[in-house]
């Protein structure tokens, strides 16, 4: 929801309270303005925003968003995570990671299975991964469940 920020921060948060995120409007991927995180004390600190219902346990997701770095530094990680709880197995995060830059928008994506051992209780999606200190630009995130393709069948000829 809100996933290019045009509607300012609606749905979405700052997961640490050591933390902040800002509307841009001077970066932005598509749409007139992105997030900003900023006064990261942790290389977790980022936007994050809540799925629980919105996804099932499960499933696969295409997890996707753009992002750039701001200031001096030249390049480093940025991932994207699902924090995953469930009631029997307990907290997980899978994620996936990329290199982005200061030079230009980079797509960040990749599938990432709902795995959970019992009932899913909570998820969360959320962006981090970059230095302590370094303070990066998200834009058009995108959630889409990946559907399985169905095996193709053989002709039987007699």
């Amino acid at each position: 929801m809100n996933s290019g920020f045009e509607a300012g921060l609606a749905n979405w948060y700052a997961n640490s309270g050591a933390m902040s995120i800002l509307m841009d409007t001077t970066q932005y991927h598509s749409g007139a303005q992105s997030v900003l995180a900023t006064g990261r004390t942790s290389t977790w600190n980022g936007p994050e925003q809540n799925m629980f219902g919105r996804m099932s346990a499960g499933k696969t997701y295409l997890v996707s968003c753009w992002a750039k770095l701001k200031g001096a530094a030249s390049s480093d990680n940025l991932k994207l995570t699902l924090r995953i709880d469930d009631d029997v197995g307990g907290r997980k995060w899978r994620g996936v990671t990329r290199t982005i830059n200061n030079q230009g928008w980079t797509l960040v994506q990749g599938e990432i299975a709902v795995s959970v051992t019992g009932t899913l209780t909570d998820i969360s999606l959320y962006a981090e991964g970059p230095a302590i200190g370094v303070e990066y630009y998200v834009d058009d995130v995108s959630v889409t469940e990946v559907v399985p393709t169905a095996e193709p069948t053989e002709a039987v000829s007699e």
